[in-house]
């Protein structure tokens, strides 16, 4: 790809989340640019956040080393990683962006559910959302992922 100008290249990139997890001592390693994470805590039932760099992968003129965060995790506990594009997606009666606290919302709802169960539930909200019973319908804009892990 030819770039014109330092926008050109600020614009490009490629937002991710890798985990890493070691077994024996119950942590996991965690970095992301420009895409969050979440725990859900089975032993506190809370979801915990976990705030990526701000910064994508890409060619820039100053490039940093991106933060590696060292988690402890619990039997039971869920990492969830996932694009944007399930915070992105437009529906609803208003037609807005799905969102993140939305999302979150409705993780901390299921997170206790089995694995299966939950992702039954995060494609029948996905699409209760994109088709909202005012009759509008909206397409799938952006590739949606989402991967829950249970340690």
């Amino acid at each position: 790809m030819v770039h014109n100008s330092d926008e050109d290249m600020k614009r490009e990139g490629m937002t991710i989340s890798i985990v890493t997890f070691d077994n024996n001592s119950n942590k996991c390693l965690w970095a992301g640019a420009r895409n969050p994470t979440c725990i859900f805590r089975k032993e506190k039932n809370i979801i915990e956040n976990l705030q990526p760099d701000n910064t994508s992968i890409a060619m820039h003129l100053k490039m940093k080393e991106f933060t590696t965060h060292s988690i402890n995790i619990d039997k039971g506990d869920v990492i969830y990683m996932y694009s944007d594009g399930i915070t992105d997606q437009f529906g609803g009666p208003q037609g807005k962006k799905f969102s993140s606290n939305q999302f979150k919302e409705l993780l901390k709802n299921i997170s206790s559910k089995p694995l299966s169960e939950q992702k039954e539930s995060i494609e029948k909200a996905l699409d209760n959302w994109r088709n909202p019973n005012n009759g509008d319908s909206y397409e799938q804009i952006d590739d949606i992922t989402v991967l829950g892990i249970q340690v």
